[in-house]
């Protein structure tokens, strides 16, 4: 009885895509409030219209007790997920910040296997975005810290911009948020999330990339598109209907090239390993710094 009545105290429905993100790819924008936005959801056998606040979250996610310490945690960066994204709107640039809402979404993925059980979900998520963030992109030794020294934030080697696309061209789905390789195993691609429908949030190394545009054409946005729908892990969603061709050919590329569940990313005891698509379909915004 005293289990009982400790865990109807705790928060069951654990989001890993808080409401915030998932209305931007509300159907009719002028209608924001809960429970009554809603988008189209498409899992390739599946297609209706459901209201936004149905999707993304599982029961017990992250953790079973001490549930309301992660939620309120993950609601701190579901409050800057505004506040970023508005200030890259206004050109008032937030790289850092930017960058690390960015891995925070791609951790916080249900695909991730985790291969101890021992090793909660929530802190591993935690530690993920840090470590990942000292050791793969600042490169600094483990013992060294990102706040010891302000010129790591200040001078941060990643940019993080919004690419504009013109009407409801953009998709989103249960697992959005992409890190690519290179090829040539040289180091990072962009990494990026749709962040509306016409928006996609692009961050690249600036040793490698840089912009020649913040415009996306309609071949951009199906590229977008086929990496977040092949990431997938069983739906994407989107707020106006495609046409039956484009709709089809877009679930014949997922069907073909959806990453398998064993390279959709594992925690380990004292690392995560992300899913890493190649960075073979390439964005016109973006060119090529090639060393001389």
């Amino acid at each position: 009885m005293i289990t009982e009545i400790y865990m109807s105290k705790e928060i069951k429905t654990q989001h890993y895509l808080p409401f915030v993100y998932l209305n931007q790819f509300r159907s009719d924008i002028a209608i924001k409030e809960r429970g009554k936005s809603t988008f189209y959801f498409d899992n390739g056998e599946i297609f209706k219209m459901v209201p936004v606040d149905t999707q993304g979250a599982k029961r017990w996610f992250y953790r079973k007790e001490n549930t309301k310490e992660s939620e309120e945690s993950f609601q701190k960066y579901e409050l800057d997920w505004n506040t970023v994204i508005e200030n890259q709107r206004r050109a008032k640039y937030e790289d850092f910040l930017a960058f690390l809402q960015i891995l925070m979404y791609h951790f916080r993925n249900t695909s991730v296997q985790m291969m101890d059980s021992k090793f909660p979900r929530f802190e591993s998520i935690q530690n993920a975005v840090y470590d990942f963030t000292i050791q793969k992109i600042l490169k600094l030794n483990p013992d060294q810290s990102i706040f010891e020294n302000p010129s790591y934030v200040h001078n941060f080697n990643w940019e993080c911009r919004i690419v504009n696309f013109s009407g409801f061209k953009l998709i989103t789905s249960d697992n959005p948020s992409i890190l690519t390789v290179t090829q040539d195993h040289n180091g990072y691609g962009p990494f990026f999330i749709p962040v509306s429908s016409c928006e996609l949030l692009v961050a690249i190394d600036k040793t490698k990339y840089k912009f020649n545009s913040y415009k996306g054409t309609d071949n951009y946005s199906y590229i977008s598109n086929g990496y977040v729908g092949c990431q997938s892990n069983s739906m994407i969603f989107y707020a106006r209907p495609f046409s039956e061709e484009m709709r089809n050919n877009l679930w014949k590329l997922i069907k073909e090239q959806r990453f398998p569940t064993k390279c959709r990313g594992r925690f380990e005891k004292e690392r995560f390993i992300p899913t890493h698509p190649y960075y073979n379909k390439k964005f016109s915004f973006l060119d090529e710094l090639h060393k001389k």
